[in-house]
């Protein structure tokens, strides 16, 4: 398998060097388990601009997570995608309150 893809963070961060942390830190996983049931969840997904770095990638997910309702993320440099029961509308207010250029749409 190819780091970063289909892993997760703690699977992929030992194959990281200086040189390829970005490629590595590309596409993360992040889950919250609750007791929301599976029928109750939806899955936005976002397009994101402006992401470039590991610290970019890790402000947004944070962001993301800390969203009510959201239960996982999955994000890439240009994407994200978000299961839970947080409304669209709240996942982009989130990312353009971090004011560092980051847009989601």
């Amino acid at each position: 398998m190819t780091p970063g893809i289909g892993h997760n963070m703690a699977a992929t961060m030992p194959h990281c060097n200086a040189g390829k942390a970005l490629k590595c830190y590309s596409h993360r996983r992040f889950r919250i388990h609750s007791a929301v049931s599976e029928s109750s969840m939806s899955r936005i997904n976002l397009a994101l601009e402006g992401v470039t770095t590991p610290e970019d990638l890790n402000r947004v997910t944070t962001a993301l997570m800390m969203v009510d309702g959201v239960e996982s993320v999955d994000i890439g440099r240009d994407w994200a995608e978000v299961e839970g029961s947080a409304t669209r509308g709240a996942l982009i207010k989130a990312v353009s309150e971090l004011k560092q250029g980051y847009v989601a749409r």
